[in-house]
């Protein structure tokens, strides 16, 4: 996703951090897409501190994954990395709108995560020292929730 966002904003500089097995794999995609020397490639955990000060911070798929404790971590990570006018991005499916009853079973059995509604989002993202900003559907599957530094 993240290659294709730069092909199509030639201005735009990104980093990106991943377990290293992916990272790695992705540095080869971003060389062979010609990106290389726009995106800066570390292999690491959204547990540990992230890249300050970017304008945006984008997690695909991510808090679905993990419980309530450690999806607020990952959110508190971005609000230290991020500066006061940074946006956090979320794609996740939203419960109630995107996400169906089978998949938030499947995420509380094989990850210990879930689906949450956009009132869950909220309080998720305030235990974190951020404001949900928007939240807004992206296609049939994900919405697409804006965090902010609150």
């Amino acid at each position: 996703m993240l290659a294709a966002i730069l092909e199509t904003t030639p201005h735009l500089r990104a980093h990106l951090v991943d377990l290293e097995p992916t990272a790695s794999e992705a540095r080869t995609t971003f060389a062979g897409r010609g990106l290389a020397d726009r995106v800066e490639v570390r292999g690491g955990s959204f547990f540990d501190p992230l890249p300050a000060k970017a304008d945006a911070y984008l997690l695909v798929d991510i808090l679905h994954n993990w419980d309530d404790e450690n999806a607020r971590r990952i959110l508190t990570r971005c609000a230290e990395a991020a500066g006061r006018s940074a946006r956090i991005l979320a794609i996740e499916a939203v419960s109630g709108i995107h996400a169906s009853t089978e998949m938030d079973l499947v995420m509380l059995v094989h990850f210990g995560g879930r689906e949450r509604r956009v009132e869950e989002f909220r309080a998720l993202a305030s235990s974190a020292g951020l404001v949900l900003a928007s939240a807004a559907p992206l296609t049939s599957q994900r919405g697409l929730l804006e965090f902010r530094v609150a």
